[in-house]
């Protein structure tokens, strides 16, 4: 299954929930296929470690495809704005079986450049879906990570655990062990005056074979957080849970400037664990035990992202 990316602003516009033309990640979006200088990539690729120009889009739109097998097959690391991955995919070969200590350092995506932006990427059987990261001189403020489908990420969907400001918007995070992390591992890294937008993602939480802690099959919460985390504008989200985590809960994350329209759909044995965090500090969001509605949200998405599939 390939996403299918195009720049027609009307497309964006009916998509769904994200953003019409105006909007940054729409307006990033057109910017990264028409005027970005382009470097096209076409059929099977060898691990990718560099970064790109300014202004420079990795244009994966004729099949390329990562599935080295090297544990980071996609990395983008250095100081050049303004650049952009769109298209292709990043498939891992490994077995779902692998433990837990082999997932955590793996990571199909990794960039450090700053207004860097993600788009229409095809991601499975991962540890770590997309991740911006400070790394050769980078530090990846302004991220956009838009329109993308990851799937069985046996970590982080999103880890943005270098607490910087960005964009993750109209993205199917279909099957995480969790969905978005902003947990830094250095006392060092503060995010606290940062921003994340977090709008019109469908995702999943998805019992993992193999787990940090705990019984298996497990995983962890929709958001794994911190006090040096940014601050959080949490709009029109759908997410999806089937069981309480092994570790974690299932509340919204802290710091929230905007928290609206987000629909929690809770397959899980008793009541929604998490329904008083999400009520107080959401008052808006609809708590549901009807898998019709992520089942309907996902077709959705696919439909506008993967037509024919």
């Amino acid at each position: 299954m390939r996403i299918r990316p195009v720049f027609i602003c009307a497309v964006f516009v009916a998509a769904m929930v994200t953003a019409g033309c105006g909007e940054s990640p729409a307006r990033q979006a057109v910017t990264c296929q028409i005027q970005n200088a382009q470097r096209p990539v076409s059929g099977p690729q060898a691990k990718w470690n560099g970064p790109l120009g300014t202004n420079t889009t990795l244009s994966a739109l004729g099949g390329a495809a990562w599935r080295t097998g090297d544990a980071y097959p996609v990395t983008l690391l250095g100081n050049a704005s303004g650049a952009c991955l769109v298209g292709g995919s990043i498939i891992g070969p490994w077995p779902a079986t692998d433990p837990w200590t082999l997932w955590h350092y793996r990571s199909a995506l990794r960039f450090s450049q700053p207004n860097f932006t993600v788009f229409g990427v095809d991601i499975e059987n991962t540890g770590d879906g997309i991740k911006p990261k400070d790394g050769s001189g980078g530090y990846p403020d302004g991220f956009t990570i838009f329109a993308n489908r990851v799937a069985e990420a046996r970590d982080d969907c999103v880890e943005n655990d270098y607490v910087h400001s960005g964009t993750i918007a109209d993205n199917l995070l279909d099957g995480c062990y969790v969905m978005f992390s902003a947990r830094p591992s250095s006392a060092g890294l503060d995010g606290t005056l940062n921003t994340m937008i977090i709008t019109g993602n469908i995702g999943s939480l998805e019992p993992m074979t193999s787990v940090y802690q705990g019984a298996s099959p497990g995983h962890g919460g929709f958001f794994k957080w911190s006090a040096q985390a940014p601050r959080v504008i949490l709009t029109r989200n759908t997410l999806l849970a089937r069981q309480v985590p092994n570790h974690g809960n299932l509340e919204p994350p802290t710091r929230l400037l905007e928290c609206s329209a987000n629909v929690i759909v809770w397959l899980g044995i008793g009541p929604f664990p998490a329904d008083t965090a999400w009520r107080s500090r959401c008052p808006d969001t609809i708590i549901t035990t009807n898998p019709a509605v992520y089942d309907t949200a996902r077709a959705a998405w696919l439909a506008m992202h993967h037509p024919g599939s």
